[in-house]
């Protein structure tokens, strides 16, 4: 799933952008839409929106979570703040997945990390697994685990949202753009 709404400031490093009051309220009907699913295991980035989303997700339906190396968004901290938003630059990421696009690693690079990740939480995992982590990496994976065209995925999933795959065949059983 993606992390609810952070506060994006020109002055703070994407990665360690908090959530907005909004984006804390949004948590409880977040948590309210996933009651129903049983997780066996819960990871989060370590991002701060990311464990800022999952802790107030756990707190309210009494679940524990680990924060996991390897879920964070694409590696773009070098690129800075980008004036107009990075809608184009991350068009350009995936329709070219082997090159260094912007930020400090290309789109296919991104997924063996975060692929290698969850891939890693699986095998421990008893039950549902719930990832909390960000837009890019969770396309880049559902991609390329299930051959959706990335772009118009990654325009819908707002903050927050998920995506519902049955494994073992990597199946989209759903996707929530917004909650």
């Amino acid at each position: 799933m993606r992390h609810s709404v952070p506060e994006v400031r020109e002055d703070v490093p994407v990665p360690e952008c908090r959530l907005t009051d909004e984006g804390r309220e949004l948590c409880l009907p977040l948590a309210e839409a996933l009651r129903d699913y049983g997780p066996g295991s819960v990871f989060a980035s370590r991002e701060p929106k990311a464990n800022e989303t999952v802790a107030a997700l756990c707190v309210h339906l009494g679940w524990t979570f680990e924060t996991l190396d390897g879920l964070h968004e694409h590696e773009r901290r070098r690129a800075g703040f980008v004036q107009g938003g990075i809608d184009g630059l991350v068009a350009q990421l995936f329709a070219r997945p082997d090159e260094l696009v912007f930020g400090d690693e290309t789109a296919n690079q991104a997924t063996a990390r975060f692929s290698a990740a969850v891939d890693g939480a699986l095998e421990g995992s008893d039950g549902d697994l719930f990832v909390v982590a960000h837009r890019t990496v969770i396309v880049l994976l559902v991609a390329a685990r299930t051959g959706v065209e990335p772009l118009p995925l990654w325009q819908r999933l707002g903050s927050p949202s998920y995506v519902v795959l049955s494994l073992p065949e990597w199946r989209i059983e759903e996707v929530v753009p917004s909650v």
